[in-house]
């Protein structure tokens, strides 16, 4: 118990020695609104630097398959072993995939919904309805 005792003097003594160590010009602070000066801009010497215009790898169509090279290095579907056969009949099979978009469909038809009226409540600046004395 005595331990715990001097283990709080001593804690509170160095908190009310650090606050009073405070100087008394960093409680006066103010933000300035000021904006910063600019820095000078460089002069310009000569064009810009750019190395081959024109060269940027354009961006690949999302919705067209990756091309897989020369289609004779394709392996043939008669060539895979059971446990290949059955991963590719796997993925050909799509009889599950329309109760997966009826079901993402009607999400995105309530989400549209949904923006079409808070699109409407910006547009007509009352986003706030319990401060413009409207009870809903």
């Amino acid at each position: 118990m005595r331990k715990l005792m001097v283990l709080c003097c001593l804690l509170f003594a160095v908190v009310f020695a650090g606050a009073a160590a405070q100087p008394e010009n960093a409680l006066d602070f103010t933000e300035s609104t000021d904006d910063p000066p600019l820095p000078e801009s460089e002069p310009i010497t000569g064009t810009p630097l750019d190395p081959a215009p024109g060269s940027e790898t354009p961006q690949k169509d999302p919705f067209k398959p990756y091309d897989i090279g020369d289609p004779a290095s394709a392996i043939p579907y008669e060539a895979l072993n059971a446990e290949e056969k059955a991963v590719v009949d796997r993925g050909r099979d799509i009889s599950g995939w329309q109760q997966i978009h009826d079901v993402y469909g009607k999400a995105v038809a309530e989400r549209a919904v949904q923006a079409r009226a808070e699109a409407a409540v910006h547009q007509l600046g009352v986003d706030e309805l319990a401060t413009q004395g409207v009870v809903p």
